[in-house]
């Protein structure tokens, strides 16, 4: 149990982020909802989290809160793998909560002392310190953009590039969570080539498409 959390307590504030879920009419949408909290939660402790005026499927949810195996939305690492002699392998610590009932927005602003990778079985293998990659509201220049808050967050970058044992592995953040799971193999990259290569063949005018080359189907322009 967690006695700051043994009564009622409100969130601090309440922020909401949605996004198209579907092609239907009305379009369907899916919301992330977040809660900025007066007090961390307690790892291994059971929160019932009650929700008022908002319709949900339930009314009231439980949540145990183990970081080092339940997923972090704001734990990025990138989903194709690594190489192990790719010279830059990071993961990046971010999370924008979205805005508030008057279009505030919120970004998790934790900043963590270290950084762990988990291996297949739960192991720390290999421990690193976050760097700030971007302070919360600065401005970045992106391409011939004008310059803005694209992130509408603080980023840290969780740099692993020393580590080279194949495998399969986590990004851990102590009280936040871990990320998807990825692969650190020299085939990583070979399904995405295969992939890119596949869509600019089919993208060609000039020459009939199908087997054996493709499965996609269609006659010479």
């Amino acid at each position: 149990a967690d006695p700051a959390y043994a009564k009622p307590v409100a969130p601090l504030a309440v922020f909401r982020k949605g996004k198209p879920n579907g092609s239907s009419q009305p379009l369907p949408f899916r919301y992330t909802i977040s809660l900025r909290l007066p007090s961390p939660l307690k790892e291994g402790a059971t929160y019932a989290i009650r929700f008022h005026g908002v319709n949900t499927a339930k009314e009231t949810v439980a949540y145990t809160h183990l970081p080092r195996t339940v997923r972090s939305l704001a734990i990025h690492a990138i989903q194709t793998g690594y190489r192990p002699d790719d010279p830059y392998k990071r993961a990046y610590l971010s999370f924008w909560m979205g805005v508030d009932a008057e279009g505030k927005h919120g970004s998790c602003t934790h900043t963590p002392g270290a950084f762990e990778l988990l291996d297949a079985a739960g192991r720390t293998v290999f421990t690193g310190k976050p760097e700030l990659a971007k302070a919360g509201g600065a401005e970045e220049q992106i391409s011939i953009h004008e310059k803005a808050d694209y992130t509408k967050a603080a980023v840290h970058r969780l740099d692993f590039s020393d580590f080279k044992t194949p495998g399969e592995y986590r990004v851990f953040v102590p009280g936040v969570g871990v990320s998807g799971a990825f692969r650190l193999a020299r085939d990583v990259w070979e399904q995405p080539f295969r992939a890119a290569m596949l869509g600019i063949f089919t993208q060609r005018q000039g020459i009939e498409l199908g087997p054996p080359a493709t499965a996609y189907r269609r006659a010479r322009t």
